[in-house]
């Protein structure tokens, strides 16, 4: 994740897809197989992220990261608005 966030914030949002992709869907396997509850803290910002990323070249996997952003962030977030303005965008109900 931080690798994708590092070059997220060198404006390089195609070479931070990747990594972004990885943090998050690798995740969210160990979770599943581990049966945890909790996400890592990082977790949201990962999707909220990858969401940004994939806009433009993968709708449904972005919506998929905004949702689960949403679910995973408090209410009071920074980002929230931004990702609930990303879903209306993308053809979707938050």
């Amino acid at each position: 994740f931080r690798l994708g966030k590092i070059l997220w914030g060198r404006n390089a949002p195609e070479d931070a897809k990747a990594h972004l992709l990885a943090a998050v869907d690798l995740s969210e396997q160990y979770l599943k197989v581990k049966k945890l509850k909790s996400t890592p803290r990082w977790l949201w910002h990962a999707n909220f992220l990858l969401g940004e990323a994939l806009r433009s070249s993968d709708k449904p996997r972005a919506l998929r990261a905004f949702k689960t952003y949403l679910r995973n962030s408090s209410a009071d977030d920074a980002y929230r608005k931004d990702a609930l303005k990303a879903v209306k965008e993308l053809g979707e109900r938050p």
